[in-house]
């Protein structure tokens, strides 16, 4: 499936910052922001992908893609391969959360919004779990997953990796009210 213009610019984009010709089989490539939802409270775009970063992404299908940042950039982070798939995903919620925060900042201040300092994870806590949960959904949808339309205020995760595999973990949370989230 072709990329148009804009999507072909942000993936150089975030191959340019990855620095695309020094990755290799031992670095964690994190890329988040997949969200479908209310458009009260972000604004969000239709956008369909089929690769990422010098292919590191399988394709996603059509989904809504959220951009996180002031600058409405891309999110992510390089991660160590001796990183757990847990700490990983501590690390990706902590960072949504900052930039939550960031956006969020006037209606925290002003007590319309609660924050919580983390988002506890009440399911696929352990790598152990992490790992039979991806190799389940993998099996399920080879070519990928359709997100299709979702209610509600929904935040998905993908951690990709710069190996062969293609490996990607999805877990989904859903703002209940402005003032309560809590994983679905």
């Amino acid at each position: 499936m072709a990329l148009d213009g804009s999507t072909t610019a942000k993936l150089d984009l975030v191959r340019d910052q990855c620095g695309a010709t020094g990755l290799t089989s031992r670095t964690k490539i994190l890329i988040f922001g997949y969200l479908s939802g209310t458009k009260r409270h972000m604004s969000m775009y239709d956008k369909t992908l089929s690769g990422i970063c010098n292919g590191l992404a399988v394709p996603l299908g059509s989904c809504q893609q959220f951009r996180l940042g002031k600058d409405n950039s891309w999110l992510f982070t390089k991660l160590s391969a001796s990183d757990s798939l847990t700490n990983i995903h501590h690390q990706m919620l902590d960072a949504f959360q900052e930039c939550i925060k960031d956006h969020y900042a006037s209606e925290i201040k002003e007590g319309r919004v609660k924050w919580w300092p983390r988002i506890a994870l009440k399911r696929h806590a352990t790598e152990t779990d992490l790992k039979a949960w991806l190799t389940t959904m993998r099996r399920t949808y080879p070519a990928g997953f359709e997100l299709g339309n979702v209610t509600g205020f929904n935040l998905y995760h993908l951690i990709y990796t710069a190996s062969g595999e293609k490996s990607r973990i999805l877990v989904k949370y859903r703002f209940h009210g402005e003032d309560e989230i809590d994983e679905v």
